[in-house]
C-alpha cells in the first residue's frame, strides 16, 4: 500500500472505530473533515516549502553579502517554525508581522518578495478555516487582529476576512479592555501589566491605516490606551525585577503607534522620550552581564537606528553582537534546550533579531515611516 493511500485509510478507520456503526455518517462526515484538513495543512507546507527553497537557491550565491545571508536564513527558520501550527495559533500572526516588516523596510526586493508571499499565504490559509473562530476553544483567535492590518496596507487583505471580521467582532470587543485599570497601573509603575496591555494596541493600528472606513472596530479606551502614559517616569534600574517590564514598556508603545515603525507616529512626544531612554540604557542593555536579553537587544537596535540616534559605535557593536548570535539552523534560539519554553519565547528573539538587522541596513535612519 503506497504511504497515502495508507493515509487516507488510517483517517477513516479512526473515526469509524471511534463511534459505532449506526453513527456512520457521523464518523464518515469526520473522516471527510480530518482528510480536507490535511490535505490543506499538507498545501500549506508545500508552498511553504516553496519559499524556503527560493531562499536557499539564493544563498548559495558565494558573492552574498554576510547580513543578506543571515536575513535569509532568519527567515527560512521562522517559516519553518509555522508550518506544523494551526492557522489561528498566535505564532502565525507574529510570522505575519515579521514579514510585513520585511517587506515594508527591506531595500531588497528578494525579501520584499519572499515577505509579501508568505503573507499572502497565511492570509489564504486563514480564511480556509475561518468559520473556527467561532468554536469556544480557538483560545488564540484574537491574535487575529494584529495581521489585519498588515493584510490591509498591502492590499492583498480579501473581502472574505473583512466580512468575517465584521460578523466576530461586534460580540468580542470586550475580550480587549475588561478589567484594564490604567490609572492604577501608570500610579504603580507596574510595566509588566502595561507593556502586556500595549500588545492589544492593533485596535490603534487599524485606525492608523484607516480601517475602520470598512470594519467595524471599538474606539472605546483607545485614546486613553496611550494618553495615559505621558506621565509615566522611568525609575528603575538593571537591578531591579521591574526593569525588564520597563524596557519592553518603552519599545512596545512605540511599535504600538507606528505598526512596527511601519507608519508615521501618532504622537511624536512619546516617540521621542522613548528615543531618549533606549539611547541612555543601549550600554546596560549591551552588557550581558547585566542584561541577557538578545530579544531586548534587537528592539533598542530597532529603535534607535530608525529614530535618529548619535552613538553609530555603540548600534554597530550591538549589531554584530546580534549577528554573531544567530545558531547554524539560522534562529536565534537553541533549539536543543526548547524543552518546557513556551513557543513565543522560542520564536521572539528571532523576530527581534532579524528585524534588527534588517532595519540597520535600511534607509529610514532618523525617521519613522516608510511614508
Amino acid at each position: 500500500m503506497k504511504p497515502f493511500e495508507k493515509q487516507i485509510k488510517d483517517y477513516i478507520l479512526y473515526p469509524l472505530k471511534k463511534y459505532p456503526l449506526m453513527h456512520k455518517p457521523k464518523a464518515f462526515k469526520l473522516a471527510m473533515k480530518r482528510i480536507a484538513k490535511q490535505f490543506e495543512d499538507n498545501q500549506f507546507g508545500i508552498q511553504i516549502d516553496d519559499l524556503v527553497h527560493e531562499l536557499q537557491n539564493e544563498l548559495s550565491d558565494p558573492q552574498l553579502p554576510k547580513h543578506l545571508a543571515v536575513i535569509y536564513k532568519g527567515m527560512i527558520w521562522s517559516l519553518n517554525y509555522i508550518k506544523p501550527y494551526d492557522p489561528f495559533y498566535y505564532i502565525n500572526s507574529d510570522v505575519a508581522i515579521q514579514m510585513y516588516e520585511l517587506s515594508k523596510t527591506s531595500v531588497n526586493d528578494f525579501v520584499k518578495n519572499i515577505a509579501i508571499k508568505a503573507l499572502e499565504l497565511i492570509q489564504n490559509r486563514i480564511l480556509l478555516h475561518f468559520t473556527e473562530l467561532y468554536e469556544p476553544n480557538i483560545y488564540d483567535k484574537w491574535n487575529l487582529i494584529w495581521i489585519l492590518p498588515c493584510f490591509y496596507d498591502h492590499g492583498i487583505l480579501r473581502r472574505e476576512m473583512i466580512q468575517h471580521y465584521n460578523e466576530y467582532f461586534p460580540n468580542s470587543v470586550e475580550y480587549t479592555t475588561t478589567g484594564w485599570n490604567f490609572t492604577k497601573w501608570v500610579q504603580e509603575k507596574d510595566y509588566d501589566n502595561m507593556y502586556m496591555m500595549i500588545d492589544f494596541a492593533p485596535l490603534k493600528l487599524a485606525y492608523n491605516v484607516g480601517l475602520d472606513k470598512i470594519i467595524k472596530l471599538p474606539k472605546d479606551r483607545l485614546d486613553t490606551l496611550f494618553t495615559a502614559f505621558e506621565n509615566v517616569k522611568y525609575n528603575y534600574t538593571w537591578k531591579d525585577d521591574q526593569y525588564h517590564g520597563q524596557n519592553y514598556y518603552v519599545t512596545h508603545i512605540v511599535f504600538a503607534d507606528t505598526l512596527y515603525l511601519c507608519r508615521k507616529p501618532s504622537d511624536m512626544k512619546i516617540v521621542t522620550e522613548a528615543a531618549k531612554y533606549v539611547m541612555k540604557h543601549y550600554p546596560i542593555v549591551m552588557d550581558k552581564k547585566k542584561v541577557d536579553d538578545i530579544d531586548l537587544l534587537g528592539e533598542f537596535l530597532y529603535i534607535a537606528r530608525v529614530t535618529g540616534h548619535k552613538n553609530e559605535k555603540l548600534v554597530k557593536q550591538s549589531l554584530q553582537q546580534i549577528m554573531n548570535a544567530q545558531f547554524p539552523d539560522g534562529g536565534w534560539f537553541d533549539m536543543t534546550q526548547k524543552d518546557g519554553y513556551e513557543d513565543y519565547s522560542i520564536f521572539h528573539p528571532t523576530w527581534t533579531s532579524l528585524a534588527a538587522i534588517n532595519c540597520y541596513y535600511t534607509k529610514l535612519t532618523g525617521k519613522i515611516g516608510h511614508e
